[in-house]
């Protein structure tokens, strides 16, 4: 519609209709427009020109709601508003970032485990069109909420299911010319002692050691996996960290941001020394919600970094995308949080405005009421002043 025609239409709308078409358009089009723009501004004021760096854009937890445990009533409406947030904000996301891969860390659907398989299809469906449409290369990991593993075992059909959509779930391939970057759904919680971690380990991640066939003797490598490593006990990482030696650790999970650097993590039993980074006072998540970080990478230290959620509907107000930029000559890291304004303070503003609006409508009526009135009050008046006049 052109803009000579849309004036006289926008015109003749009652102010309270008027209203309401400029906070949907803020809302559902200029804040994503903005996001796109302040993130591009925030990555380059931080981590400066992307020439030279594997870049990464980390879609964690995105959990996209089923049917079950929705509303009957409204369940339709719900889904369909945080399907497009997601949307949104994903295509803001990838325009500020145009990353060379993306990463989703697990989590992809809400009841990926126990939907049933005709269910389970949709789900998916709706998972690629919300985030598989560029021609990108991406990542994708299963979560305990895809496939198990963290209160219950690792459902093994669900997991054949998980693959033929989307791929391998485990597995190595190059980032870049020569870093290699290392996927897994490893559960420590899924094993009862630490001699189960280290059998399951050595039978099932050997492959993927340093100078194996499969992952050659390429320089940085950097671990994928959605539970976070770093803030369990040692006992419980250290079996992995020690055979697949990676310099670099991206989980999902927490739902926070967060920086975890382990000193001694490819030492002998024992030499761990777990603390948050930067190094600040505190307890072990003093750094939370992480901002941004930027440190470089040095054989026989671990760095992890916990991307929060990108879902709105996760039970927190951190909700952001990460950006993850490493320098192959270097190994010097940048990652930002790409923050997201929850979706909740929209909704409320759509709430705040149309109780404006209706009040204003009440308003309008009782003056129109109101002079109706008065109107009526004089002319009676007048026309009783007539007659007295004509007697």
């Amino acid at each position: 519609m052109r803009l000579s025609k849309l004036r006289p239409l926008l015109a003749s709308w009652p102010m309270e209709l008027k209203i309401i078409f400029g906070v949907v358009v803020f809302n559902e089009l200029i804040i994503y427009y903005y996001y796109s723009w302040a993130w591009w501004w925030k990555i380059y004021s931080i981590c400066g020109s992307p020439e030279g760096d594997v870049t990464f854009l980390i879609a964690s937890d995105p959990q996209i709601q089923g049917y079950r445990d929705e509303s009957q009533a409204l369940g339709w409406m719900t889904r369909w508003d945080a399907d497009m947030f997601l949307f949104k904000s994903y295509s803001a996301a990838l325009s500020a970032t145009k990353p060379s891969t993306v990463l989703f860390p697990g989590d992809l659907i809400d009841e990926g485990l126990s939907a049933p398989p005709a269910a389970l299809s949709d789900y998916m469906a709706r998972f690629r069109g919300l985030f598989l449409w560029p021609k990108r290369r991406w990542l994708i990991l299963a979560g305990d909420n895809d496939v198990g593993g963290e209160a219950e075992p690792v459902n093994s059909g669900r997991v054949a299911d998980y693959e033929r959509q989307f791929g391998r779930l485990e597995g190595s391939a190059k980032a870049g010319q020569s870093m290699r970057l290392l996927w897994l759904r490893f559960y420590a919680d899924a094993f009862r002692c630490q001699r189960e971690i280290e059998r399951h380990v050595a039978s099932t991640y050997a492959h993927l050691a340093p100078n194996t066939p499969e992952t050659g003797s390429a320089g940085f490598r950097i671990l994928a996996n959605h539970a976070n490593l770093l803030t369990q006990r040692p006992t419980q990482f250290r079996p992995l960290l020690r055979l697949l030696r990676p310099h670099l650790v991206i989980t999902g999970h927490r739902h926070r941001a967060f920086a975890l650097r382990c000193d001694g993590c490819w030492s002998p039993a024992g030499a761990e020394t777990v603390a948050p980074y930067p190094d600040k006072r505190g307890g072990p998540y003093a750094t939370e919600p992480l901002d941004s970080a930027k440190f470089t990478l040095t054989d026989g230290i671990v760095y992890e970094i916990g991307s929060p959620t990108c879902s709105y509907r996760m039970g927190t107000l951190e909700v952001a995308y990460g950006y993850l930029a490493v320098r192959e000559s270097d190994g010097r890291v940048c990652y930002v949080s790409l923050w997201l304004v929850s979706r909740f303070y929209w909704l409320g503003l759509y709430v705040l405005c149309l109780l404006l609006c209706a009040g204003y409508w009440l308003f309008r009526r009782i003056r129109a009421f109101g002079e109706t009135e008065r109107s009526r009050l004089i002319a009676r008046r007048r026309s009783k002043s007539v007659h007295f006049g004509v007697a």
